[in-house]
Protein backbone atom coordinates (compact mmCIF):
# COMPACT_ATOMS: atom_id res chain seq x y z
CA UNK A 1 0.00 0.00 0.00
CA UNK A 2 1.78 3.42 -1.10
CA UNK A 3 0.92 6.75 0.90
CA UNK A 4 -1.53 7.98 -1.37
CA UNK A 5 -4.16 5.04 -0.67
CA UNK A 6 -2.95 4.84 3.18
CA UNK A 7 -3.91 8.39 2.96
CA UNK A 8 -7.35 7.57 1.51
CA UNK A 9 -8.13 4.49 3.91
CA UNK A 10 -7.18 7.13 7.14
CA UNK A 11 -9.77 9.15 5.70
CA UNK A 12 -12.36 6.71 5.34
CA UNK A 13 -11.88 5.18 8.57
CA UNK A 14 -12.15 8.65 10.41
CA UNK A 15 -15.80 9.16 8.13
CA UNK A 16 -17.11 5.97 8.71
CA UNK A 17 -16.59 6.97 12.95
CA UNK A 18 -17.66 9.80 12.43
CA UNK A 19 -20.98 8.81 10.57
CA UNK A 20 -21.74 5.99 13.38
CA UNK A 21 -21.33 8.68 16.04
CA UNK A 22 -23.61 11.25 14.26
CA UNK A 23 -25.95 8.48 13.54
CA UNK A 24 -26.33 7.54 17.52
CA UNK A 25 -26.89 11.39 18.64
CA UNK A 26 -29.08 12.21 15.25
CA UNK A 27 -31.55 9.25 16.20
CA UNK A 28 -31.08 10.40 20.20
CA UNK A 29 -32.19 13.44 18.82
CA UNK A 30 -34.97 12.36 16.67
CA UNK A 31 -36.86 10.74 19.52
CA UNK A 32 -36.61 13.86 22.25
CA UNK A 33 -38.03 15.83 19.08
CA UNK A 34 -40.87 13.53 18.67
CA UNK A 35 -41.55 13.33 22.46
CA UNK A 36 -41.47 17.08 22.99
CA UNK A 37 -44.13 17.48 19.69
CA UNK A 38 -41.74 19.50 17.55
CA UNK A 39 -42.03 18.01 14.40
CA UNK A 40 -39.99 20.04 12.07
CA UNK A 41 -36.71 19.81 14.20
CA UNK A 42 -37.19 16.16 13.97
CA UNK A 43 -38.10 15.81 10.36
CA UNK A 44 -34.55 17.68 9.94
CA UNK A 45 -32.90 15.39 11.95
CA UNK A 46 -34.39 12.42 9.94
CA UNK A 47 -32.97 14.43 6.75
CA UNK A 48 -29.50 14.60 8.35
CA UNK A 49 -29.36 11.07 9.10
CA UNK A 50 -30.34 10.22 5.34
CA UNK A 51 -27.50 12.19 4.41
CA UNK A 52 -25.31 10.73 6.64
CA UNK A 53 -26.49 6.70 6.22
CA UNK A 54 -26.14 7.80 2.23
CA UNK A 55 -22.21 9.08 2.39
CA UNK A 56 -21.95 5.97 4.49
CA UNK A 57 -23.17 3.28 1.65
CA UNK A 58 -21.32 5.98 -0.57
CA UNK A 59 -17.92 5.26 0.61
CA UNK A 60 -18.06 2.03 0.41
CA UNK A 61 -19.01 1.99 -3.61
CA UNK A 62 -17.86 5.20 -5.14
CA UNK A 63 -13.70 5.04 -5.43
CA UNK A 64 -13.72 8.83 -5.61
CA UNK A 65 -13.88 9.52 -2.40
CA UNK A 66 -13.17 13.57 -2.30
CA UNK A 67 -16.01 14.95 -4.32
CA UNK A 68 -18.17 12.16 -1.84
CA UNK A 69 -16.64 14.41 0.74
CA UNK A 70 -17.44 17.81 -0.18
CA UNK A 71 -21.33 17.27 -1.00
CA UNK A 72 -21.89 15.29 2.18
CA UNK A 73 -20.02 18.31 4.21
CA UNK A 74 -21.84 20.50 1.65
CA UNK A 75 -25.34 18.98 3.02
CA UNK A 76 -24.20 19.08 5.96
CA UNK A 77 -23.65 22.67 6.56
CA UNK A 78 -27.27 23.92 5.16
CA UNK A 79 -28.59 21.88 7.04
CA UNK A 80 -27.35 23.03 10.22
CA UNK A 81 -27.48 26.62 8.84
CA UNK A 82 -30.95 26.29 8.42
CA UNK A 83 -31.18 24.74 12.18
CA UNK A 84 -28.98 28.35 13.11
CA UNK A 85 -32.00 30.21 11.42
CA UNK A 86 -35.02 28.62 13.20
CA UNK A 87 -32.68 28.46 16.66
CA UNK A 88 -33.00 24.67 17.05
CA UNK A 89 -32.32 23.75 20.35
CA UNK A 90 -33.31 26.80 21.85
CA UNK A 91 -30.47 28.36 20.23
CA UNK A 92 -28.15 26.16 21.41
CA UNK A 93 -27.37 24.04 17.94
CA UNK A 94 -24.70 26.90 17.13
CA UNK A 95 -22.35 24.40 19.53
CA UNK A 96 -23.03 21.33 17.27
CA UNK A 97 -21.07 23.58 14.86
CA UNK A 98 -17.72 23.95 16.14
CA UNK A 99 -16.39 20.59 14.36
CA UNK A 100 -16.89 22.00 11.41
CA UNK A 101 -13.19 23.25 10.75
CA UNK A 102 -11.82 20.23 11.68
CA UNK A 103 -13.63 18.14 9.13
CA UNK A 104 -13.14 20.67 6.33
CA UNK A 105 -9.26 20.62 7.44
CA UNK A 106 -9.19 16.64 7.53
CA UNK A 107 -11.50 15.45 4.90
CA UNK A 108 -10.84 18.55 2.19
CA UNK A 109 -6.87 18.74 2.73
CA UNK A 110 -5.49 22.37 3.70
CA UNK A 111 -5.88 24.77 1.24
CA UNK A 112 -9.57 23.06 0.50
CA UNK A 113 -10.40 22.91 3.98
CA UNK A 114 -8.96 26.57 4.80
CA UNK A 115 -11.36 27.98 1.81
CA UNK A 116 -13.88 26.10 2.74
CA UNK A 117 -13.63 27.27 6.81
CA UNK A 118 -13.38 30.45 5.89
CA UNK A 119 -16.92 30.26 3.75
CA UNK A 120 -18.59 28.72 6.54
CA UNK A 121 -17.25 30.91 8.98
CA UNK A 122 -18.31 34.16 6.86
CA UNK A 123 -22.09 32.57 6.40
CA UNK A 124 -22.28 31.82 10.31
CA UNK A 125 -21.50 35.48 11.26
CA UNK A 126 -24.04 36.72 9.06
CA UNK A 127 -26.39 34.34 10.63
CA UNK A 128 -25.43 35.09 14.51
CA UNK A 129 -24.48 38.76 13.70
CA UNK A 130 -27.69 39.54 11.34
CA UNK A 131 -26.65 42.88 10.58
CA UNK A 132 -29.31 43.25 7.54
CA UNK A 133 -31.96 42.40 10.93
CA UNK A 134 -33.54 39.25 8.50
CA UNK A 135 -36.41 37.27 10.48
CA UNK A 136 -34.27 35.05 11.83
CA UNK A 137 -33.31 33.76 15.39
CA UNK A 138 -32.03 36.17 17.40
CA UNK A 139 -28.77 35.26 19.40
CA UNK A 140 -27.43 37.70 22.13
CA UNK A 141 -24.64 39.32 20.91
CA UNK A 142 -22.51 38.14 23.54
CA UNK A 143 -23.40 34.68 22.92
CA UNK A 144 -22.39 35.32 19.07
CA UNK A 145 -19.39 36.72 19.71
CA UNK A 146 -18.03 34.22 22.29
CA UNK A 147 -19.25 31.51 19.52
CA UNK A 148 -17.34 32.89 16.91
CA UNK A 149 -13.86 34.01 18.86
CA UNK A 150 -14.26 30.11 19.90
CA UNK A 151 -14.39 28.54 16.51
CA UNK A 152 -12.01 31.08 14.71
CA UNK A 153 -9.54 29.64 17.62
CA UNK A 154 -10.82 25.89 16.58
CA UNK A 155 -10.39 26.67 12.65
CA UNK A 156 -6.62 28.15 13.64
CA UNK A 157 -6.08 24.83 15.29
CA UNK A 158 -7.50 22.82 12.64
CA UNK A 159 -5.08 24.38 10.31
CA UNK A 160 -2.17 24.26 12.22
CA UNK A 161 -2.85 20.22 12.60
CA UNK A 162 -3.36 20.28 9.02
CA UNK A 163 -0.53 22.25 8.04
CA UNK A 164 1.70 19.73 10.42
CA UNK A 165 0.32 16.86 9.13
CA UNK A 166 0.87 18.05 5.35
CA UNK A 167 4.75 18.72 6.07
CA UNK A 168 5.25 15.20 7.17
CA UNK A 169 3.57 13.35 4.79
CA UNK A 170 5.47 15.37 2.14
CA UNK A 171 8.54 14.42 3.32
CA UNK A 172 6.95 10.28 3.83
CA UNK A 173 6.53 11.01 -0.14
CA UNK A 174 10.05 12.39 -0.88
CA UNK A 175 11.68 9.57 1.19
CA UNK A 176 9.79 7.05 -0.06
CA UNK A 177 10.45 7.92 -3.60
CA UNK A 178 14.15 8.25 -3.01
CA UNK A 179 13.60 4.63 -1.60
CA UNK A 180 12.12 3.55 -4.56
CA UNK A 181 14.77 4.87 -6.82
CA UNK A 182 18.10 3.18 -4.54
CA UNK A 183 15.82 0.37 -4.89
CA UNK A 184 15.70 0.79 -8.22
CA UNK A 185 19.31 0.72 -8.87
CA UNK A 186 20.20 -1.68 -6.45
CA UNK A 187 18.06 -4.39 -8.73
CA UNK A 188 19.83 -3.01 -11.67
CA UNK A 189 23.26 -3.33 -10.37
CA UNK A 190 22.09 -7.08 -8.77
CA UNK A 191 21.45 -7.65 -12.47
CA UNK A 192 24.16 -6.83 -13.90
CA UNK A 193 26.40 -9.50 -11.63
CA UNK A 194 26.76 -12.28 -12.51
CA UNK A 195 28.19 -15.05 -9.62
CA UNK A 196 29.43 -18.58 -10.02
CA UNK A 197 27.58 -21.57 -7.77
CA UNK A 198 27.00 -25.29 -7.43
CA UNK A 199 29.04 -27.85 -9.08
CA UNK A 200 31.27 -26.75 -12.00
CA UNK A 201 32.11 -30.27 -14.77
CA UNK A 202 35.77 -29.47 -15.62
CA UNK A 203 38.19 -31.91 -17.42
CA UNK A 204 40.47 -33.53 -15.37
CA UNK A 205 42.99 -33.47 -18.02
CA UNK A 206 42.83 -30.43 -20.22
CA UNK A 207 40.53 -28.69 -17.95
CA UNK A 208 37.84 -27.17 -20.28
CA UNK A 209 34.55 -26.77 -18.09
CA UNK A 210 31.28 -28.15 -19.51
CA UNK A 211 28.91 -25.36 -19.50
CA UNK A 212 24.72 -25.91 -19.71
CA UNK A 213 24.37 -26.75 -23.28
CA UNK A 214 26.84 -29.47 -23.10
CA UNK A 215 29.67 -27.76 -24.59
CA UNK A 216 33.22 -27.49 -23.08
CA UNK A 217 34.66 -24.09 -23.08
CA UNK A 218 38.23 -23.03 -21.88
CA UNK A 219 38.22 -21.96 -18.18
CA UNK A 220 38.73 -18.62 -19.17
CA UNK A 221 36.36 -18.38 -21.38
CA UNK A 222 33.62 -19.83 -18.85
CA UNK A 223 34.81 -17.79 -16.00
CA UNK A 224 34.65 -14.29 -18.26
CA UNK A 225 31.29 -15.41 -19.56
CA UNK A 226 29.15 -16.44 -15.83
CA UNK A 227 31.17 -13.70 -13.83
CA UNK A 228 32.19 -10.43 -14.11
CA UNK A 229 35.95 -11.30 -13.93
CA UNK A 230 38.31 -10.87 -17.04
CA UNK A 231 41.90 -12.95 -17.22
CA UNK A 232 45.38 -11.45 -17.67
CA UNK A 233 47.63 -14.10 -19.20
CA UNK A 234 50.57 -14.88 -17.75
CA UNK A 235 52.97 -17.77 -16.91
CA UNK A 236 54.15 -19.08 -13.61
CA UNK A 237 57.85 -19.59 -12.42
CA UNK A 238 57.09 -23.70 -12.68
CA UNK A 239 55.96 -23.68 -16.00
CA UNK A 240 58.70 -21.37 -17.38
CA UNK A 241 61.25 -24.24 -16.16
CA UNK A 242 59.28 -26.54 -17.53
CA UNK A 243 58.85 -25.12 -20.67
CA UNK A 244 62.34 -23.40 -21.18
CA UNK A 245 64.72 -25.40 -18.93
CA UNK A 246 67.69 -23.47 -20.55
CA UNK A 247 66.78 -20.22 -19.66
CA UNK A 248 69.09 -18.58 -16.75
CA UNK A 249 67.86 -16.92 -13.54
CA UNK A 250 67.78 -13.52 -14.70
CA UNK A 251 66.30 -14.45 -18.13
CA UNK A 252 63.41 -16.33 -16.60
CA UNK A 253 62.57 -13.09 -14.21
CA UNK A 254 62.34 -11.09 -16.94
CA UNK A 255 60.52 -13.10 -19.65
CA UNK A 256 58.30 -14.06 -16.52
CA UNK A 257 57.36 -10.41 -15.76
CA UNK A 258 56.76 -9.83 -19.35
CA UNK A 259 54.36 -12.41 -19.45
CA UNK A 260 52.80 -11.25 -16.70
CA UNK A 261 52.40 -7.64 -18.26
CA UNK A 262 51.01 -9.00 -21.28
CA UNK A 263 46.63 -9.32 -21.05
CA UNK A 264 44.51 -10.87 -23.24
Amino acid sequence: MDIVDADKLRKQRFAYFCIAFSLLITIGFTIVDFIEGDTIEALINILMGMVLIGGFYALKTIDKHLPLYRLTLTFLSVIFFYNVIIGSGNGTVIYWLSPFPLMFMFFLGKREGVLTAGVFFGVLCMLLINPFSFKIHEYSVGTSLRFLVALLLVMLMAYGLETSRDKFARLLIEKHEKLLEEKQHLQEALGEIKTLSGLIPICSNCKKIRDDKGYWQQVEIYVKNHSSADFSHGICPDCLKKLYPDLDDSTEEQVTRAASSDKG
